[in-house]
């Protein structure tokens, strides 16, 4: 079980291709199908994001904090 929210504002569009940023929080309960493999707590965090939209895909740019090792992630998604 999980929730993201996130609250991007277009930084710049001109119909080819579209750029937004802003904010974003996670929420999710940690959880196994076997009884005892995990704690059943919720953990959250939060980070920023940058997403480039061209017709049909979209890249995704997250920066937060890594929550098992502690220190910062930063990733990249394709998405279409």
């Amino acid at each position: 079980m999980f929730s993201k929210t996130d609250f991007a504002r277009r930084l710049y569009g001109n119909g080819l291709f579209t750029l937004q940023a802003g904010p974003l929080f996670d929420i999710a309960k940690v959880g196994a199908p076997t009884s005892g493999l995990s704690t059943e707590q919720w953990i959250s965090d939060t980070g920023v994001q940058a997403k480039f939209t061209v017709p049909g895909t979209s890249v995704v740019l997250t920066d937060g904090p890594d929550l098992r090792a502690g220190s910062n992630a930063f990733y990249g998604t394709l998405a279409r």
